[in-house]
């Protein structure tokens, strides 16, 4: 498999990603094991008043809540 097949792949995955988690009815925050945002839902983005560009990257506790 070549590199740009297997981007386009992957591209494709995260786009499916998105929408499955965009059905959401609630907030819904995708964090990796350093609990940093990298998806967030359009229902959290409503509710933060921000694009999921400003909120994905940050730690969740910077964003959601200042208790973890």
């Amino acid at each position: 498999m070549d590199q740009k097949k297997s981007t386009d792949e992957l591209a494709e995955m995260l786009t499916f990603l998105q929408a499955g988690i965009d059905e959401f009815p609630d907030p819904t925050v995708i964090v990796d094991t350093n609990r940093r945002i990298i998806r967030v839902n359009k229902i959290a983005c409503e509710l933060k008043k921000q694009p999921a560009t400003e909120l994905e990257g940050n730690h969740c506790a910077d964003i959601f809540c200042r208790t973890l």
